[in-house]
């Protein structure tokens, strides 16, 4: 008999709003949620989390003018890259009630033609 998956909203919503102050403790300054992509082993986190983000997203054929969804978008890291290297128009989804400000905040700052917008 197959156990029925019960979704625990509450529990993964208080995750994701833990304070910023928190995950400063031990993210990189982009505040990169994920895994990194150490290309050489003299990089610091910072340079791995740019090398994994540069690797996903020249998988993707962005053109300038485009529109990238960013799910799961969190302080926009991503989102601020795609518009620097890529001159792309990105929207961000994210599940946190409070990364929303700094993410728009991220994405605007790179650049005012193509600025991000995170929901």
């Amino acid at each position: 008999m197959a156990e029925q998956l019960t979704p625990h909203f509450d529990d993964v919503q208080a995750h994701y709003d833990l304070s910023d102050e928190f995950f400063r403790l031990f993210l990189d300054p982009t505040q990169t949620y994920s895994c990194a992509y150490f290309e050489r082993d003299d990089m610091t986190l910072e340079e791995a989390q740019i090398a994994k983000i540069d690797l996903a997203l020249g998988k993707l054929g962005l053109q300038p003018g485009m529109t990238l969804l960013d799910v799961g978008c969190g302080w926009g890291a991503t989102m601020r890259r795609a518009i620097e290297k890529y001159d792309v128009n990105v929207i961000g989804l994210t599940l946190s009630k409070t990364r929303p400000p700094t993410c728009r905040r991220a994405s605007t700052s790179s650049t005012p033609r193509a600025p991000g917008r995170c929901y």
